[in-house]
């Protein structure tokens, strides 16, 4: 006997679940039979959690069985709500409570107390930041005074090297007046300073990564001055070299290459 759908449907209901098969090649889907708690009418669904029949339903419920009293955490008022994870009576309420939540903490520069959420700040404005950071450039430039080449020497000598209109290098000269000129005298000559191979030359810091006679793998940063290397804060060490223009930096704890002095002893060029 071949039964047809409407009797295979009559006789599930009894054990309240319903089997349907839709179209070809798909899997047969379990219904189950639900009564809605606000107007109590049965509907089939095939997921077990579902209890309303309808949105409308729903919000119905939660609007009016399902507030509950809570106390508000800043003001400790009553209030009603829905949701369980609500703990504040207003927006008002929330805001405040978040400001006594933060970090106290006393600046670095002007030492005043400020609140923040931020825990590696250590500034309470942009202008102590600033202030902070000409003060050690004005310690780096003490230190340069004290060695014979101060903002206004150094200022002196660029001057006069430009000046000179003689170029970069010629076959009895040299003339370098910033960064990027000791980087391309540092590819002309790298054979010659003991780096038969350049790995990578980049931009963010260490400069370059290349292979000296040894086999060994050197980090190095290319600044006109030496001193110029703790004016950025660069780490010591995460470089194993320094190459600059004038080497004004005599206590270095890392190997620096001058190589203005290089130039004249080994090239035997004449400014």
């Amino acid at each position: 006997m071949i039964k047809k759908q409407s009797e295979i449907i009559k006789e599930r209901r009894k054990n309240s679940v319903m089997l349907l098969r839709r179209k070809k090649g798909r899997m047969n889907e379990i219904y189950h039979q639900v009564i809605c708690p606000v107007c109590k009418t049965p509907f089939w669904t095939k997921y077990k959690n579902q209890k309303y029949c309808s949105k409308k339903c729903l919000t119905f419920y939660h609007n009016k069985y399902k507030k509950v009293k809570k106390i508000c955490k800043w003001c400790g008022g009553e209030f009603l709500t829905h949701l369980r994870m609500s703990v504040f009576c207003s927006v008002i309420c929330r805001k405040e409570f978040k400001k006594v939540k933060k970090i106290e903490k006393r600046c670095a520069n002007c030492k005043n107390v400020f609140f923040t959420r931020q825990f590696g700040k250590k500034y309470c404005s942009v202008e102590c930041s600033r202030e902070t950071q000409m003060k050690r450039y004005e310690s780096a430039e003490k230190i340069r005074l004290k060695n014979g080449v101060g903002y206004l020497q150094r200022k002196k000598v660029v001057i006069k090297e430009k000046n000179k209109d003689k170029g970069l290098m010629n076959n009895t000269s040299y003339n370098a007046s910033n960064e990027q000129e000791i980087v391309f005298l540092f590819g002309k000559f790298h054979k010659e300073l003991g780096f038969p191979t350049i790995k990578r030359v980049r931009t963010p810091f260490p400069d370059c990564i290349a292979i000296n006679n040894k086999e060994e793998e050197k980090k190095i940063e290319f600044e006109y001055f030496a001193s110029n290397f703790k004016i950025h804060l660069h780490d010591v060490e995460k470089c194993n070299m320094i190459i600059c223009w004038k080497n004004d930096w005599k206590t270095c704890p890392i190997e620096v290459i001058e190589l203005s002095s290089w130039l004249k002893e080994v090239k035997k060029w004449t400014k």
